[in-house]
């Protein structure tokens, strides 16, 4: 009865709200030293975590009140302590970082504490608090103790459980239909819903985000069970060029008419809030100015039940965003046309 008023309350709440008249935020430059090329960004507490790949140091610690570098980990590599290709995202435990390490098939998590208290650290094996095996895929999320939900590219899935020997269980997400008669075979069509997951709060809700096209789908996670409780209907479909390379082999490239949809999404404790485009590469460029890294200035905010309760517009494009848990501050990275990055921060 209490979820059955909580929906209805929602629901009321919504309906009230002015979805067309964006909430303009103004956005002002943080000064964040020694920055090249930040590709990830996450809030954790009182400190902004930054994937750097031009670093030496990939993941960079700032403290967000004095905006002075604070700690560094993190070398590029496959070695122990090392890191390739990897997605950050809070954790579960305040002043922890979960890193997903895609190239090694791990999450770890990341005692933030211990890194800055540590300078001279020679191996962050020392700060890593928990090691959880995933399947190979594009992102994971672990949801309790036992569980992993996983972005993954297979013929039968698109988003998949597994256990913590990284071993898929079950398939939540099919690739469409729709896109299997459009690509011919399933594994070109789960190739075609590229996207993120994001989790709520306390890892009992989560959801799936495509940034290929206008397409999401919002669960529940109670008990040990996986509930569907929103799918978006899509208003355009991802549009790729498959290029074939003889046999079975091929890979697909956006095509012309390709429109980008959602990136970087993150969570507070009550909402989740994602960059969104629906533009084409042509669209973006018409200015003569934008590439890939100056994506959109639009924000959604979704409540956990995938319902859109808010639109932020900012004063310039970004290419990531993060916000923090208690949701009064969004921080984002926008690049000029040299492409040298810029901080950015907005109060909400």
């Amino acid at each position: 009865m209490f979820f059955l008023s909580l929906i209805i309350i929602l629901n009321l709440f919504v309906a009230n709200i002015d979805l067309d008249d964006p909430v303009q935020l103004s956005t002002e430059e943080l000064k964040l030293d020694g920055i090249l090329m930040p590709t990830d960004i996450v809030i954790i507490d009182d400190f902004l975590v930054i994937k750097d790949d031009y670093q030496e140091f990939k993941i960079q610690i700032y403290d967000i009140k004095s905006q002075k570098k604070i700690g560094k980990f993190g070398s590029n590599g496959r070695g122990p302590g090392e890191y390739l290709s990897i997605i950050l995202q809070k954790s579960l435990k305040s002043g922890h970082l979960e890193i997903v390490d895609v190239t090694n098939k791990k999450i770890d998590i990341v005692n933030l504490e211990c890194i800055i208290s540590n300078p001279a650290l020679k191996s962050i094996n020392t700060c890593i608090s928990k090691t959880v095996n995933i399947p190979s895929n594009r992102h994971s999320l672990m949801i309790d103790t036992t569980t992993v939900v996983n972005h993954s590219i297979q013929h039968d899935g698109v988003v998949q459980l597994s256990n913590f020997d990284g071993k898929f269980t079950n398939v939540i997400l099919k690739p469409l239909s729709i896109l299997i008669d459009k690509y011919q075979i399933p594994i070109r069509a789960s190739m075609s819903m590229t996207g993120e997951l994001v989790s709520s709060y306390n890892r009992e809700y989560f959801a799936y985000f495509a940034d290929s096209f206008d397409f999401s789908v919002f669960y529940s996670y109670k008990n040990g069970h996986v509930s569907q409780i929103h799918r978006k209907q899509y208003e355009y479909l991802p549009e790729f060029n498959v290029v074939e390379y003889g046999g079975n082999s091929a890979i697909i490239e956006p095509a012309e008419n390709y429109r980008s949809a959602y990136r970087s999404p993150d969570y507070t404790s009550d909402y989740y809030i994602v960059l969104y485009s629906g533009q084409s590469a042509t669209d973006v460029n018409m200015d003569g100015n934008a590439d890939w890294r100056s994506f959109t200035n639009e924000i959604h905010v979704y409540n956990l039940l995938g319902e859109k309760i808010k639109v932020y517009q900012l004063d310039t494009n970004v290419y990531l965003i993060t916000v923090s848990l208690d949701g009064e501050t969004l921080i984002g990275v926008t690049f000029d046309k040299e492409l040298n990055p810029t901080i950015i921060r907005a109060l909400l």
